[in-house]
């Protein structure tokens, strides 16, 4: 049998793997995205870069237009002070004046303020000190870019000496307006506005951070309010716009008593989420709020409460600082997270939310709903929600838990502040109820006032449909759920004849958590009488049908004998009405008309005993009564 030898690959058929050819791919995909990055900075470095020249000659084209108009007159010194800051005021040819100029598509704002440097060369006005006699004109034009990013604007600046005599007035004064940043850096370049009564200047801070305006006050002095005006700036209060005042400024006089700090607005976005990271459903969170810490505050308080809507909210036109938050009103004993915010920037925190779980036990008789209630908020109310007994998951903070049922609704059940994580057992305290000196006849029933309303004596069979047998509370303490109850008394079944109910106790109010009693003084439901073939009834005859506790002694008069009840007349022969239970003695009774003697004739068969009822019927002329 022949071997062959091991076969080798031929010179003509090397080649790549399958496996070469995937890492030279990666390779090449690694040195591609780095090259494209490289150019991309290369291509926005040289758009900067075109973009700073041409604001550099915007800029010192201005500044050319500014000697020319200082020199052009007496008065245009004064005229340039005045003007305090003025925006794109020399437009390029075929431009509009007070708009953008237009270099190669970009647009560009020149702004141009003019200030007298009122303490002489070397000084800051906004340091304080004396006016000097002949102060020389700053002028500074800044030039921005659209697009210009984190990059500074271009800063030009030039002092001007006016000759003697053509300068500001010596009755001049001004007002000193010293800006620093959130690190207390000069900051240049701030838009300030000076306003008292009918007069408003404006100007810019210079390279050292202060702006000085001329003003002019009243012989005895005026007030000026000074207000700092540039977008998306705030001050540590989160104040966009904000105010000081100079006090009464008198001619010739300089206030520098006026700083501020302003910076960049921050904007911070807060999440709520779970352990896991997750959102925590929006729907969670009605009602709730989170509280946000600032290191640097003026304020009373460095912390201040949120109310949020969903679990992300975001804060703008915040002062940049060291910021904090945690959800509720109370700081977690562990810390909570922190994040500085540059001017300018945006920052994010994560709060941290876990549920508070609870087991809620010992629910009232015939309980079949368990609903978790925020405090302070009615059980009905869109956030309460119906919860697990044996798995409560709430958020952290005060709840209030309500027990409902096929016979009751919202009885009222323990109050807790739950804690994030387990709580452990949040038990229903019992409440009872407990009815002394019923009559022994009968059985009692209850029917809660989330069933009926305005009862006076025992529930309709419809509304009895709920009733629940208490008749046990006769003789000890019955659990029984909170709220209000009517309790009464029927010959057997819930919807069968009244018997009873209890006097100034119905409803009866049961308080969760205490022993209830009723002490029973009971009030007998009213029944119908009826009285028929009792003649000449009505107020034209003169006559009605009275009832009274005790018999007539003697004759009585025109006038209703005391204690008598009248019952309602319906015609000529027939007297109808509700009247208690009991003895009554029944009347017909002339109340008005002619003659002598006794006005009042007995019914036959007095006295009448009219029992649970509902109804009666006797004859005036016939002893007996009909139930």
């Amino acid at each position: 049998m022949a071997r062959t030898g091991p076969h080798r690959r031929l010179a003509g058929d090397d080649g790549m793997s399958l496996l070469e050819v995937v890492i030279a791919a990666v390779i090449l995909g690694i040195l591609s995205t780095a090259v494209l990055g490289v150019i991309m900075q290369t291509q926005n470095a040289n758009v900067d870069s075109r973009s700073r020249t041409a604001a550099a000659s915007l800029a010192a084209r201005e500044i050319d237009f500014v000697r020319e108009e200082f020199a052009r007159t007496t008065t245009a010194p004064i005229e340039l002070a005045a003007a305090g800051v003025v925006s794109n005021p020399h437009p390029l040819p075929g431009q509009v004046a007070g708009q953008p100029l237009v270099v190669d598509s970009q647009r560009y704002t020149v702004t141009r303020s003019a200030a007298w440097n009122v303490t002489g060369p070397g000084r800051s006005a906004c340091e304080g000190g004396s006016l000097v006699d002949h102060p020389t004109l700053g002028v500074t034009v800044s030039v921005s870019w659209v697009g210009m990013g984190s990059t500074k604007p271009v800063v030009s600046h030039i002092q001007l000496a006016p000759p003697k005599g053509t300068g500001v007035a010596t009755t001049a004064s001004f007002v000193a307006v010293r800006v620093v940043d959130s690190k207390g850096r000069v900051s240049p370049g701030r838009a300030v506005r000076v306003t008292g009564g009918a007069e408003t200047r404006s100007g810019l801070t210079d390279d050292v951070g202060c702006a000085v305006v001329a003003v002019n006050p009243s012989t005895t002095g005026s007030n000026y309010t000074v207000r700092l005006t540039d977008t998306g700036y705030v001050d540590v209060n989160g104040s966009a716009n904000p105010e000081k005042t100079t006090g009464s400024l008198l001619p010739g006089r300089l206030s520098s008593t006026v700083p501020f700090a302003y910076d960049r607005a921050a904007t911070l976005t807060v999440r709520v989420v779970s352990p896991d990271g997750s959102l925590f459903p929006d729907g969670d969170l009605l009602n709730r709020a989170i509280t946000v810490v600032a290191t640097e505050s003026t304020g009373a308080s460095a912390s201040r409460s949120i109310p949020v809507s969903s679990a992300v909210t975001t804060l703008s036109g915040l002062w940049p600082t060291l910021y904090g938050a945690y959800f509720g009103s109370a700081p977690p004993s562990d810390g909570y997270p922190t994040v500085t915010l540059a001017p300018g920037a945006s920052g994010e925190l994560d709060v941290v939310l876990e549920l508070a779980r609870a087991v809620v036990t010992g629910l009232p008789p015939g309980a079949s709903t368990l609903r978790a209630v925020p405090s302070g908020i009615a059980c009905t109310d869109p956030s309460a929600r119906d919860v697990d007994p044996d798995g409560v998951e709430v958020m952290p903070g005060p709840w209030a838990f309500y027990a409902s049922g096929p016979g009751f609704d919202c009885a009222a059940g323990p109050a807790q502040s739950l804690i994030a994580g387990d709580n452990g057992a949040v038990p229903f305290a019992p409440t009872t109820l407990r009815a002394d000196a019923v009559p022994p006849v009968g059985v009692l029933w209850a029917v809660s006032a989330s069933r009926a309303t305005g009862l006076a004596t025992c529930p309709t069979p419809a509304q009895a449909a709920t009733a629940v047998n208490v008749d046990a509370a006769r003789a000890g303490d019955l659990l029984m759920p909170s709220g209000d109850w009517f309790v009464y008394r029927t010959d057997g079944a819930a919807a069968g004849a009244c018997l009873g109910v209890p006097a100034g106790n119905y409803p009866k109010a049961l308080t969760y958590g205490e022993a209830n009693v009723i002490a029973w003084s009971e009030a007998l439901p009213k029944v119908t009488l009826r009285v028929t073939n009792a003649a000449n009834l009505g107020t034209s005859s003169g006559y009605q049908i009275i009832l009274t506790r005790t018999p007539v002694v003697g004759n009585c008069t025109t006038t209703t004998p005391a204690g008598a009840v009248p019952l309602p007349t319906v015609n000529s022969s027939t007297a109808q009405g509700p009247v208690d239970q009991g003895r009554w003695y029944v009347y017909r009774h002339q109340f008005r008309g002619g003659g002598t003697g006794n006005r009042c004739a007995a019914a036959a068969g007095n006295p009448y005993v009219l029992g649970a009822g509902p109804s009666y019927t006797l004859r005036f002329n016939a002893a007996g009564v009909t139930p």
